[in-house]
């Protein structure tokens, strides 16, 4: 079973991976949000096996699947500790990441 952790500013209520799904409920793609669920338990169950895990490079990874709603993804990082750090997530017909949620 792998490690995994979420990003979370400081003051905030609800760490920003949340934010980003309850977005995606607001919207009406709980389809996207479906499908996060299930790729977020395979890197739990799978770790670096996992069949969503996409390196983008510089240390930066994604989970990434299609869904009748869209294409949902998962931004990440492994931490210094071998744990799996979940930064942001979205749902989007685009092929490419958003940038801004990359910084």
């Amino acid at each position: 079973m792998a490690r995994i952790s979420y990003t979370q500013s400081s003051g905030a209520k609800n760490t920003h991976l949340i934010e980003d799904l309850l977005e995606m409920v607001r919207d009406g793609k709980q389809g996207c949000v479906d499908g996060v669920v299930k790729m977020i338990a395979d890197l739990h169950e799978n770790g670096s096996d996992c069949r969503y895990l996409k390196a983008l490079g510089g240390g930066l990874l994604e989970l990434k699947t299609r869904t009748p709603t869209g294409g949902a993804r998962v931004y990440l990082f492994q931490g210094s500790e071998g744990e799996y750090v979940l930064c942001r997530a979205e749902c989007k017909r685009e092929t490419k990441a958003n940038t801004t949620l990359l910084e």
